[in-house]
């Protein structure tokens, strides 16, 4: 799904096994519940995307976010950094940084280092 336009798409309970989603623009589209497992989610747009309970299992994680992103419920870990938009400024994020501004919107994933870091 490498440079795939999902603009307002609604993957709901999709099952993402070790899909990559390189260049994707994923902006206001929707993924509750979807399972994204080792998947590459690299230059991927997530900004006023709905990933409400997507659970996530050691995935790349070098997304843009923004404030209209909805994380609540979602869950489980991803190796980052993302790009956090917040009105006119973006500022990349990682680590523990990451971890507290996704779970200052109700989501609890763990962001990992990678081996060799």
């Amino acid at each position: 799904m490498d440079n795939a336009v999902l603009v307002n798409a609604v993957l709901d309970g999709a099952e993402l096994v070790k899909a990559s989603l390189c260049d994707a623009d994923g902006s206001g589209a929707s993924f509750r519940g979807t399972k994204f497992v080792d998947t590459f989610l690299i230059n991927t747009n997530f900004r006023n995307a709905d990933l409400r309970n997507a659970v996530f299992e050691e995935n790349s994680f070098k997304v843009t976010l923004d404030e209209e992103t909805k994380l609540e419920g979602a869950s489980g870990t991803v190796f980052g950094p993302a790009v956090v938009v917040e009105g006119q400024a973006s500022r990349e994020l990682s680590g523990d940084a990451l971890e507290q501004w996704i779970r200052s919107r109700g989501g609890n994933l763990r962001v990992l280092t990678p081996r060799g870091a």
